[in-house]
């Protein structure tokens, strides 16, 4: 044993952690969590990044998680540090994104005692976090030590096991902080674990089969997908079936097949008689869903049978329909499932056909006369996306507006659905496009801008990232909703209406800066905007608060027939 044996608990950590996978990380700055920073920065396959904010640093990581699919450590400092570390972990944990939790923490017996940034950290993220563990304070002995490498191979293969979702590793610390010990223990023992795929008998999929060859009106919902090309081509046939209808939103990352992208467009054309376009059979798969009018339909509407299918042990029951948890990966699903198919004869799919093309006469006529609004500048900047680039959008109103207009097959479609919160999109942007090559756009509105601001403070910040703000003076989704705006608050509690400056924002960060209202010309400044630049690069859209909601509103009136 060393002299100082919880940090050769470090060690043993740090090579754990770099041996089963995790081999970058995102560092706050603190002193507590010295030791984690000179183990972590000293191993020759960790890869360190430093990051000021904590809670800017969580959804950074969260972003390189999901471009790149593979895990990533989070450390920071004791105390309130580590609560800011929060909503980045709910939100990996719904989204199912392996974060890692480094947490430095003070010795226990200075817990309570009124010591500086010392508060109780045991078990902080429970609800959050797919497990959590506390590790030895001072590993006296080798059996310390192997219990401590025991629990941490634990927790990150739990981390990594599907469904993967965040772990915390909770470091208790006693000063000196800052002695160094260089890493040449070779007693550490990882545990691996075997991982296969599961796979469905021979009988479950026969009687999967007898069901959807029964069905006459067979409906897929897709909710937020990583892009997938192999059930891309999967759903492909399966759309082709005339008793299937696939309704698939942009964070799907779904385009081959014949997929009714514009749900929301859909449901507002929809005649009175909904019973031709209710399902037999409710297949879902990914993620959540933003659209609340078809959750709110197939309430309504319920399926005789709603089969799920996900690698999860978790009865979410979106639509108080569930009947079949199907716990395997979807591509691994449909491909067994397909040779077992009748395709027999249907109108399933041709009355959606025919809804959707009637609702795309309506949208281009509305469309084409629509003033300036958030309405139609959403339909400007998703016209003029890069080829083969990547969109973030914010929640509120951008992730909604975006499913109103055509997808680009060649873009790759994101957002923080797991917790749908308006903090960090810029962060999780960011940390995207730091290890992607393609142009980045952000979309966010004002408030989410400003809410993460301590986004552009960040030394990473990456030349390929595009930020838009859309300026509408407030949250315009409180115009939208039914509810705030037949208050007396809505300006003041609701929208909480400002005039901070997007130009100094920009310029406080040495961000290049470009701005577009309704005497600008769209195309010309987003050409500007997209071309080449050192740095990233801001575009502020001011639109007219007072104006976007009646556009929007009219927009659904004119779907239904009532304008």
């Amino acid at each position: 044993m060393s002299k100082y044996p919880e940090k050769e608990n470090i060690l043993h950590l740090t090579n754990i952690l770099t041996e089963l996978g995790v081999t970058r990380y995102v560092i706050s700055p603190g002193s507590r969590n010295a030791p984690l920073i000179n183990s972590f920065t000293a191993h020759p396959d960790a890869v360190c990044y430093s990051v000021v904010d904590e809670r800017s640093a969580g959804y950074f990581a969260l972003g390189m998680v999901l471009k790149e699919q593979k895990p990533v450590g989070l450390i920071c400092t004791s105390g309130t540090a580590t609560i800011n570390f929060g909503p980045a972990l709910a939100e990996a944990y719904y989204q199912k994104i392996p974060l890692i939790a480094i947490t430095a923490d003070r010795p226990e017996e200075l817990i309570d005692q009124r010591e500086g940034q010392a508060i109780r950290q045991k078990n902080l993220y429970e609800n959050f976090v797919k497990t959590s563990c506390h590790l030895p304070q001072e590993p006296f002995d080798e059996d310390r030590l192997w219990y401590n490498d025991r629990l941490s191979s634990e927790t990150i293969n739990i981390a990594l096991t599907a469904p993967t979702g965040p772990v915390h590793i909770n470091v208790p610390l006693r000063e000196p902080l800052y002695e160094y010990i260089e890493n040449n223990t070779k007693n550490h023992k990882t545990i691996n674990i075997t991982r296969t795929a599961k796979t469905l008998e021979t009988s479950a999929l026969e009687s999967f089969a007898a069901s959807w060859n029964n069905s006459s009106k067979i409906m897929i919902l897709t909710g937020v997908l990583s892009p997938a090309p192999e059930l891309d081509e999967l759903l492909k046939k399966l759309g082709a079936f005339p008793s299937v209808s696939i309704l698939s939103e942009r964070t799907s990352n779904l385009f081959k097949g014949k997929y009714h992208h514009y749900i929301d467009r859909l449901l507002n054309t929809m005649p009175e008689n909904k019973a031709d376009y209710s399902p037999d059979l409710l297949i879902t798969i990914g993620n959540d869903v933003v659209s609340k009018q078809i959750k709110a339909f197939l309430r309504n509407h319920k399926p005789d049978r709603h089969w799920h299918v996900e690698e999860t042990y978790r009865h979410t029951d979106t639509y108080k329909s569930l009947t079949d948890l199907i716990t395997v990966p979807p591509e691994h699903f449909f491909k067994s499932l397909l040779p077992y198919l009748d395709n027999h004869e249907s109108e399933y799919s041709r009355r959606w056909d025919e809804l959707e093309a009637c609702a795309l006469q309506v949208h281009k006529e509305y469309a084409g006369q629509a003033p300036w609004s958030d309405f139609k500048a959403f339909e400007q900047l998703l016209q003029n996306l890069p080829f083969n680039s990547v969109l973030h959008l914010g929640n509120s109103t951008p992730v909604r507006y975006a499913l109103l207009f055509p997808p680009d097959e060649t873009v790759e479609y994101y957002a923080n659905r797991g917790t749908s919160g308006i903090d960090g999109i810029i962060s999780t942007a960011a940390g995207f496009a730091f290890l992607d090559n393609r142009i980045n756009t952000v979309i966010s509105g004002d408030l989410s801008f400003f809410y993460d601001s301590n986004g552009l403070w960040n030394k990473q910040l990456p030349s390929n990232l595009r930020i838009v703000v859309i300026n509408n003076q407030g949250g315009s989704i409180f115009r939208i909703i039914p509810g705030p705006d037949t208050t007396d608050n809505l300006e003041n509690y609701f929208e909480t209406q400002q005039e901070v400056n997007t130009l100094g924002m920009a310029e406080t960060h040495g961000l290049h800066y470009y701005f577009c209202d309704e005497k600008s010309n769209p195309e010309k400044i987003l050409n500007k905007f997209y071309q080449s630049h050192d740095k990233a690069v801001v575009l502020e859209i001011k639109t007219p608060g007072a104006v976007n909601d009646k556009v929007l509103k009219n927009y659904f009136k004119k779907l239904k027939g009532e304008l």
